[in-house]
């Protein structure tokens, strides 16, 4: 098992400055505001938004138990990651010291980089919510929500180019395993455990 997340650390950090060159300067073309809102609005606004349209689409107990999901998970388990397997990862502000400076009303961190944080709950409720959504112009709309957080993060000298493709990834399969949860009948379950 430690032979494999070596090699899969030297798979990581190989490419991530070259990369990090060529898409930093492409993204600095948007003003900072622009990428701060899209960073900070994965920490929660448009988490209150999409929960208060899901309300006002009075989606079914499934749908929420689906949601509950993606949201813990899309939180919880890139954290977990990150300080279990990855937390001699630099980000950028460290490994570009005194060249690259922090962005101003954005609080600098120097590790913890793999994956995203950001870009694993923006992805896991974006995906979720378009896999259940009738309507593919909302699903579109929140795909590229969830791209355009990933890509603020490299915007805002927080992430590699490598962290966010993980966490478009993890995203992807947290909100496949929301998606499974709100497939089980939670209900039933209860109610046939407490009859035996």
């Amino acid at each position: 098992m430690l032979g494999a997340l070596t090699g899969l650390s030297s798979l990581l950090l190989g490419g991530r400055t070259q990369y990090f060159n060529f898409f930093n300067p492409v993204l600095r073309h948007l003003p900072d505001g622009v990428w701060k809102i899209a960073s900070s609005s994965a920490e929660g606004w448009a988490v209150g938004i999409m929960t208060l349209w899901a309300l006002l689409e009075r989606r079914a107990l499934r749908w929420w138990m689906g949601w509950g999901v993606a949201v813990a998970t899309g939180s919880l388990l890139p954290r977990a990651i990150k300080h279990t397997w990855f937390s001699n990862f630099p980000r950028p502000l460290e490994l570009y010291k005194g060249t690259l400076l922090p962005i101003p009303g954005v609080e600098p961190a120097y590790w913890f980089s793999f994956p995203s944080g950001h870009t694993t709950a923006a992805a896991a409720l974006a995906f979720y919510w378009a896999w259940t959504h009738p309507r593919p112009t909302v699903s579109a709309l929140v795909i590229l929500w969830a791209l355009f957080v990933g890509f603020s993060r490299m915007a805002l000298h927080m992430h590699w180019w490598i962290d966010v493709v993980g966490g478009w990834c993890l995203g992807a399969a947290l909100a496949a395993l929301a998606l499974r949860a709100s497939q089980i009948d939670f209900v039933s379950l209860w109610s046939s455990k407490k009859r035996s």
